[in-house]
């Protein structure tokens, strides 16, 4: 599957994965995951964002 993220198509966009005919393949979540997704939805109302930090610099470069 990375080189589907990885490969370019003729536009120059990422493309996602495909069926023997071309047609783009629907990406779906596992059922454990939904439920995660659910449960953050509905406890902190807005999308959680993570943030790599690195402990060695003043973090004002890692925001970006």
């Amino acid at each position: 599957m990375s080189h589907i993220l990885t490969t370019p198509s003729a536009q120059g966009h990422l493309i996602g994965p495909r069926d023997a005919n071309g047609q783009p393949i629907p990406i779906t979540l596992d059922e454990q995951a939904a439920r995660l997704k659910q449960t953050l939805l509905k406890d902190i109302r807005r999308s959680a964002y993570v943030y790599r930090v690195d402990c060695g610099g003043c973090n004002g470069c890692e925001i970006e």
